[in-house]
């Protein structure tokens, strides 16, 4: 959890920075821009997060009380499971409702902008990039990359 934390911190920082320089500026159109886009993408990522995470911690403790090995790499024991099998894995891990939620949002803002003809897709697009950008780029400096 604490890369997590460094990395909402990194992201609350940069956010800082953007809303000082859009009112420094006076460019409204950038600031509902980059913080509709900034938030949705922040919905999505940590919904993420939390639905792959619960996917893990449900996995873990399936193979400690089924009595599987936990010394059988992961990739092995999923090559002989169906496909039907490692599709519902896969899905059940992004149908979080806070990552649904984030993807309702992202759309929404976007047809909010667009028709109140404030969407500027330079601002919109830095927006979304602030969270994954960051996310990368906490998590190689953590690593000690």
């Amino acid at each position: 959890m604490g890369v997590v934390l460094k990395v909402l911190q990194v992201i609350l920082a940069v956010d800082v920075g953007v809303v000082l320089f859009c009112w420094l500026e006076k460019r409204w159109d950038w600031l509902v821009n980059t913080q509709l886009a900034l938030f949705s993408t922040l919905l999505i990522v940590v919904g993420s997060f939390t639905g792959y995470r619960r996917l893990v911690e449900k996995r873990r403790e399936g193979e400690r009380g089924g009595g599987k090995s936990a010394e059988v790499p992961q990739k092995e024991s999923e090559k002989g499971a169906p496909l039907s099998e490692r599709l519902l894995i896969g899905i059940g891990g992004s149908l979080n409702p806070l990552r649904i939620l984030g993807y309702g949002a992202l759309i929404g803002s976007f047809f909010y902008l667009q028709n109140n003809y404030l969407f500027q897709p330079i601002p919109f697009l830095f927006g979304v990039s602030i969270v994954p950008a960051l996310s990368l780029l906490v998590s190689y400096l953590n690593r000690g990359g």
